[in-house]
């Protein structure tokens, strides 16, 4: 950021704390500056990690979903599986006592 320089009025007055006041005034602008750039970072990166947490939940959440599903899809499977060798065994069963 560049500061801007232009003319400054200044009283003809000029005392010791007018001296003190005006020279801690110049060394504290560029203090402002840097703490309000600090400040400006900080925010952003926290911004950013906020949006990756947001993301890595919703991929997650998206793979949890794929899990669950894939689970559920291979359960029916073995129920199916243990259902036809049930009803294999009970019809030799029945084709034995006959």
């Amino acid at each position: 950021m560049v500061e801007e320089r232009s003319l400054k009025v200044l009283s003809n007055e000029t005392t010791f704390f007018n001296k003190v006041s005006s020279t801690l005034t110049r060394l504290l602008i560029p203090t402002k500056i840097g703490i309000n750039g600090i400040m400006i970072n900080i925010k952003r990166s926290s911004a950013i990690k906020s949006y990756e947490q947001l993301k890595n939940a919703e991929k997650n959440n998206v793979q949890q979903k794929e899990q669950s599903q894939t689970s559920s899809s291979s359960l029916q499977q073995s129920q199916v599986k243990l259902a036809n060798n049930s009803s294999k065994a009970i019809a030799s069963s029945n084709s034995e006592a006959v």
